[in-house]
């Protein structure tokens, strides 16, 4: 198990409150062409079980099958937010939450519709062309 991820993600402290407003949460991000190093399963489980701050993670592996790996280790204990704007339907078609969108800095407004529709059960609506 890589500790010093664990340890990155954590700060070397126990869970911290950032502001008098709430918490500060962190939001892991792995993506394989830029990270060189797989934040594995296991060590989003960990990260998860140690630091109350790590409950969402930006997945931009391009893989489904690693996110419902994440999903069926953690449940409802943290929310997967797609990286890739392509694989968002799909990530949410296996219980991802959203997107941390780069087309959406352009379009912000067809990509709010197309994740509302989504939530609301319009499937046929999240392919509108923008």
């Amino acid at each position: 198990m890589p500790i010093h991820i664990v340890n990155h993600f954590g700060f070397g402290r126990e869970p911290f409150t950032f502001t008098a407003r709430g918490t500060f949460f962190v939001f892991p991000f792995f993506q394989c062409r830029r990270c060189g190093v797989e934040i594995g399963v296991p060590v989003i489980e960990r990260l998860r079980a140690r630091y109350p701050h790590v409950a969402h993670i930006k997945e931009a592996g391009g893989s489904v099958d690693r996110v419902d790996q994440i999903l069926s280790a953690l449940g409802n204990d943290i929310t997967v937010l797609s990286g890739d704007d392509s694989l968002t339907l799909p990530l949410m078609a296996i219980g991802g939450r959203g997107v941390i969108s780069v087309v959406g800095n352009l379009v912000p407004r067809d990509m709010k519709a197309m994740i509302d529709a989504f939530d609301s059960g319009n499937l046929a609506e999240t392919h509108a062309p923008c």
